[in-house]
């Protein structure tokens, strides 16, 4: 009953379409003397749009029998040869009329279909990817805290530097594989067409670069890394975070791809509106062919591939951190001479994918 009901509903466009062109054919020959079939044509394009293809089709008999028998002057159901010849034009120009517009609503019907199935699918990939960060980052931090909780209990204790250094070192390990979570989280989300949800809040940068630094330089403690700052203090509203990830990956990357005999600086300069920030390292640099592809994700410079570990996702991530924050990275490198990295950001990030 209720089918039949819909297909009924279905009909009453259609039907008043049809009554519509009628209407108006009498009333253009009623004021001008002429009317023209085209008119039909629309009712026949808007019965097959809303009814379908049936609905079309009925139109286009409906119309072609009322043009002869109802519209002005009235023939009844005689049809001459020049109104047949004309009544035939109608009825195929219809009849492809009704299948282009069917056809035309079907595909249309269909990608509305697959759109929202893709929709439902990215939002079942964004809740699994969610429960997998929240399932790897609470035992993490959980390991960060106790390893927090036991460094106050040993720096309580004498004699123990070498036990508070070893513990020193499962944090720093804790929150590196924590930004590698992080990280490969983001590029997921990347690959599937979604932005970052980007936690913005006012930092300082000058004091968002030192810790960066020195969380690196825990890491590497034998390797002098130089800070030069144009202000002490330089307000901006970024996702502090992700920067930060950002500056630890392009400072991983300037020791690791430099002797140990060299420095690596980190510069910042405020310009109008905006922020730039510079790692420079003298190292072995990137060949100036490959420069166009560096921000690729899984590429590596054929230099370094065979011998430095790793999977090509730092700096494309990186990138990609830093175009969600409306900015821009570039490199300028030549091979057996250093690399420098310029991170040029807004210092007061507007953006969509704000969480």
């Amino acid at each position: 009953m209720k089918g039949l009901q819909r297909r009924w509903s279905r009909a009453v466009i259609p039907i008043a379409a049809i009554a519509a062109a009628f209407a108006l054919s009498w009333m253009l020959d009623f004021a001008i003397g002429y009317s023209h079939f085209a008119v039909f044509l629309v009712a026949v394009a808007v019965s097959a749009w809303l009814g379908g293809m049936w609905w079309g089709v009925a139109a286009t008999l409906i119309s072609s029998i009322g043009i002869d028998y109802l519209l002005p002057p009235v023939k009844g159901l005689v049809f001459d040869r020049e109104t047949s010849i004309d009544l035939a034009i109608f009825v195929l120009a219809g009849a492809a009329l009704t299948v282009l517009t069917a056809r035309l609503r079907r595909s249309l019907d269909v990608a509305q279909a697959v759109g929202e199935a893709l929709r439902r699918e990215q939002a079942a990939r964004e809740q699994l990817w969610a429960a997998v960060a929240h399932d790897l980052r609470n035992p993490l931090a959980a390991l960060g805290l106790r390893a927090e909780l036991l460094r106050r209990e040993l720096g309580r204790l004498e004699d123990s530097a070498d036990l508070i250094r070893h513990v020193d070192e499962i944090k720093l390990t804790t929150k590196r594989m924590s930004s590698m979570v992080s990280e490969t989280l983001d590029s997921a989300r990347l690959a599937m067409g979604a932005g970052l949800l980007l936690d913005l809040n006012e930092v300082e940068v000058c004091g968002l670069v030192q810790s960066a630094v020195a969380e690196m330089q825990l890491e590497a403690p034998e390797r002098r890394i130089a800070t030069r700052f144009q202000h002490e203090n330089i307000p901006a509203v970024w996702d502090a975070d992700r920067i930060r990830r950002v500056l630890i990956n392009l400072l991983s990357n300037a020791l690791k791809y430099s002797e140990q005999t060299t420095e690596v600086a980190v510069q910042v300069v405020e310009l109008e509106g905006q922020v730039q920030l510079t790692v420079e390292d003298h190292g072995i640099g990137i060949p100036a062919a490959e420069l166009p592809n560096i921000f690729s994700y899984f590429y590596r410079a054929s230099n370094v591939r065979d011998t430095h570990r790793g999977i090509g996702l730092g700096l494309a991530g990186s990138h990609e951190i830093v175009d969600q924050h409306g900015g821009s990275m570039s490199i300028e490198s030549e091979q057996g001479v250093g690399t420098r990295v310029h991170v040029r950001l807004p210092k007061r990030v507007i953006t969509s994918h704000a969480a």
